[in-house]
């Protein structure tokens, strides 16, 4: 699959308000929570885009080369289902790779992992890891034709990213490796959860 047939997206529309302060620019390790994110996303496309909270547009504006838009007006607010809308709506690819904004420990194996398996069945139109019995939705892969499927939920306030999963032919994938890997499903949501790392 050619790069250019992917875009990343991180999804860094939230108020962080159980955090106290936007997430996605703590630091942690002398680089910002998001940055991990983009890395793992830069190894497997040319191109990411950053979904923000319109009080981090700016911010995020100053790591040039990166595109930067916030949310559809129509869904601000609705979670990280309008954060994936947008990204399908406004940019063109066949797939898009999701990363949230708070796992500091996010590794590019994730998603070498998704896509060995997407190989293997590629007519499937989500591709989702499942760690210890979780679904992981916010770290997975989104083909172009959810779009519709996401609109209709968020026009119905249904904004839970699994409600997508009984629309799309979505894989679930379980791989031991994700258990070496596991740090990488770890989201940041109070101060405290982080010194638990550190």
């Amino acid at each position: 699959m050619n790069h250019l047939d992917r875009i990343g997206v991180i999804l860094a529309g939230g108020k962080s308000t159980r955090f106290g302060r936007p997430k996605a620019m703590v630091q942690y390790q002398e680089r910002y929570f998001y940055e991990a994110s983009l890395d793992a996303l830069q190894h497997h496309t040319d191109q990411v885009l950053i979904i923000s909270h319109p009080t981090l547009t700016n911010q995020f504006r100053r790591n040039e080369g990166i595109r930067v838009i916030e949310d559809d007006p129509r869904y601000q607010g609705c979670g990280p289902l309008a954060g994936i809308f947008t990204a399908i709506e406004k940019e063109s690819a066949y797939w898009y790779l999701t990363a949230p904004c708070d796992t500091p420990f996010l590794k590019k194996e994730i998603y070498d992992i998704l896509f060995s398996y997407l190989d293997q069945e590629p007519d499937k139109k989500a591709v989702i890891p499942v760690v210890n019995g979780r679904k992981q939705p916010l770290i997975g892969l989104y083909h172009r034709s959810c779009l519709a499927p996401i609109q209709s939920l968020l026009e119905q306030q249904r904004y839970k990213v699994g409600f997508l999963f009984q629309l799309v032919d979505t894989l679930f994938v379980e791989d031991k490796a994700f258990e070496q890997l596991h740090s990488s499903f770890v989201n940041i949501n109070r101060p405290e959860d982080l010194s638990e790392w550190t």
